[in-house]
């Protein structure tokens, strides 16, 4: 937990193939991509809010959001580096699709105008990795005239290829 918010200044993670809770699952994709070379492999990382609720707890990260929003800026910068390392990591052992699931980023938890603010943007990043994997994020956008509809964005190499929206 990250109950003292000055705390994340010296916080610092592993790389994610040196990181010893992390290296077995990137060895299991990459033994799955071998054992099925004809088949797609995917594999999901956690996303960024959800990293985040779990370090600070899901009520009182909320209660950041309008109490300390640099503060949920600054940690959701660090677990988008996190998910990024985590994302390179997966393309390196072959992994065809990245899904970052963020269950806490859902509205059945947070507002739409907290997603749009603190949420969305550090989606947008998780999507733009470069690596050859096709990387998807599930987010929950507001559209004129309609209730939130959820849509996935699917890109490849920083590039949408692919988003579907109304996802019910």
């Amino acid at each position: 937990m990250l109950e003292n918010k000055a705390n994340l200044e010296g916080m610092k993670f592993r790389d994610p193939r040196e990181n010893k809770t992390y290296r077995p699952y990137l060895d299991m994709v990459g033994r799955v991509k071998d054992m099925f070379p004809d088949f797609p492999a995917m594999a999901m990382a956690p996303g960024v809010w959800s990293n985040a609720a779990e370090l600070r707890g899901p009520e009182t990260f909320i209660l950041d959001t309008a109490d300390d929003p640099d503060f949920v800026h600054n940690l959701l910068r660090f677990m988008t580096d996190l998910a990024k390392a985590r994302g390179e990591a997966l393309g390196e052992m072959g992994t065809d699709m990245v899904i970052f699931g963020d269950p806490s980023a859902g509205c059945s938890l947070i507002s739409p105008k907290i997603y749009q603010e603190f949420v969305k943007p550090y989606h947008k990043a998780d999507a733009d990795l470069p690596t050859g994997a096709l990387l998807a994020c599930v987010s929950f956008e507001r559209r004129r005239h309609s209730r939130d509809q959820p849509a996935v964005h699917v890109r490849r190499r920083g590039r949408r290829v692919h988003i579907v929206r109304g996802l019910q």
